[in-house]
């Protein structure tokens, strides 16, 4: 006898040991009794998978009438409820193998296509009935939706999600493409965030006299040493003209990616135009340093002329 057959027969016994018993009955509900291997074993055992029993009857046992939410139903044998053990353990227990399937794949598998997947340049699934694929009349899809943004096909002719939310410009003969990005987004196509302050800003200026005043709004990002970012907003404020006006504005951090040890607030100067004199400043703190996009809100009011000494 040759050293492979006398280790078959040693895993045999030590199989048989570990799977079979001398147990009659089990004396707890939760407990599964296996009739012909005389062992108790956990009922959330069943159909996992594993062969607990030594003649495999809790791996043939109907677990569907356990009513058991959390065990998976194979669509393709829907007499046969899996333990979430043996779900995507690399063995197929279910007939067309859904059980070690995505839930994007289990939807394709029965016809369901997520709306994502449709027109995204890749045949996902093929409708037998119909003759046709998820990619099928795709000309009368519109190229500029979010699922086809960004995904390495050219979905649409003028390239419109070339350059994500910048403006896509060409220049020399070879019709070099270039991306220009708004001040939220950076990157040779636009596509990374930058780390900013998004500001909403309102002004208020009541005054009991009918001049027209004209305001001049400077708003720096400085470091608790006072050290002036190089990047600044500049607005001209007409109460007139602008007073139920709210300015957005993008403050971007002096470094890519943000100094996480440098603590920063808002600076806001105000000057008057037209008499060329300072007004007013405020300080707005950022609460949440470490978030690379914080969102303040504020409505500042303008002091009167008469009022500033």
């Amino acid at each position: 006898m040759d050293l492979l057959a006398v280790l078959l027969i040693l895993d045999d016994v030590f199989t048989r040991c570990s799977t079979t018993g001398i147990d009659q009955s089990c004396s707890h509900p939760s407990l599964f009794h296996c009739p012909l291997s005389l062992k108790c074993i956990s009922i959330h055992r069943l159909v996992d998978g594993v062969f607990d029993c030594y003649f495999g009857e809790d791996e043939v046992f109907p677990t569907c009438q356990l009513n058991d939410s959390r065990r998976f139903t194979c669509k393709s044998e829907p007499n046969k409820c899996l333990s979430p053990i043996a779900l995507y353990n690399g063995k197929a227990d279910c007939k067309n193998n859904e059980d070690e399937m995505t839930e994007t794949q289990r939807n394709i598998l029965h016809g369901y296509i997520p709306f994502g997947l449709l027109c995204d340049g890749i045949n996902d699934s093929l409708l037998l009935e119909l003759n046709e694929t998820d990619e099928t009349n795709c000309e009368y899809w519109p190229c500029n939706n979010p699922y086809t943004r960004c995904n390495a096909f050219r979905n649409c002719f003028n390239e419109i999600w070339y350059c994500n939310r910048g403006i896509l410009i060409r220049f020399n003969i070879n019709e070099t493409k270039k991306c220009l990005c708004p001040p939220s987004y950076f990157g040779n196509r636009c596509q990374w965030q930058n780390q900013r302050i998004s500001l909403t800003l309102q002004l208020a200026y009541r005054t009991v006299s009918y001049t027209i005043a004209v305001f001049q709004i400077i708003i720096l990002l400085i470091d608790e040493q006072r050290q002036i970012s190089s990047y600044y907003e500049q607005i001209t404020y007409v109460p007139k003209r602008d007073c139920d006006t709210k300015f957005n504005l993008y403050i971007l951090y002096p470094d890519r990616p943000k100094n996480f040890s440098t603590n920063y607030s808002i600076h806001i100067d105000i000057f008057d135009k037209i008499l060329l004199t300072y007004v007013a400043s405020w300080y707005l703190s950022i609460p949440f340093q470490f978030l690379p996009v914080n969102r303040i809100a504020t409505q500042l009011f303008i002091p009167s002329i008469s009022l500033i000494t």
